[in-house]
């Protein structure tokens, strides 16, 4: 078997990675109700980069046996597909197939909770995306997103997971 690793990369500064892992095939988290501060740094790594190198004569991996991952949190804005709503996008970007993403977003309204999109789960895919919407209000919105992965079969770690919140932008309808 050839060894294998993964990383997981922030495209936003506020985004925190975390450092749990997520059986292939579980949920990913609901959305905290109670929004906590922001992070107060940018990355934080799920774990530190995995390598595979046992005592089985395994060669050591390399970066073409990692895949790399990418949260990212849209800002929200005003909807150009539905009048008079807002809506925050997030999306999961890795650089090669995975056999399963669970993905979850949510949007929320000087700090409260207005609307959670579920999870959705994609298989088989390098990519996933989710939104959250309501309607508009003159406010200060923020987005949040949730998300786990199943690596292919003989890959270190073999699962991945992550949350986080996006810019606060305020928004006039």
């Amino acid at each position: 078997m050839r060894p294998t690793r993964y990383v997981f990369v922030s495209a936003l500064a506020a985004l925190v990675l975390g450092g749990t892992s997520v059986p292939s095939g579980a949920a990913v988290s609901p959305a905290p109700q109670a929004r906590p501060a922001p992070p107060s740094h940018g990355v934080a790594p799920a774990s530190p980069p995995a390598t595979s190198d046992s005592s089985h004569g395994q060669r050591r991996a390399t970066a073409t046996d990692t895949i790399v991952c990418t949260p990212n949190v849209q800002n929200p804005h005003n909807s150009s597909h539905v009048n008079g709503t807002v809506n925050v996008v997030v999306t999961l970007s890795c650089t090669a197939p995975v056999s399963q993403i669970n993905i979850r977003a949510a949007l929320y309204r000087n700090g409260a909770l207005v609307s959670d999109s579920g999870q959705r789960t994609v298989n088989g895919s390098s990519f996933a995306q989710n939104n959250a919407a309501e309607p508009c209000h003159n406010a200060t919105y923020q987005g949040w997103m949730s998300y786990g992965v199943a690596f292919p079969p003989g890959y270190v770690p073999p699962t991945g997971s992550g949350s986080g919140y996006g810019s606060a932008v305020t928004i006039t309808c």
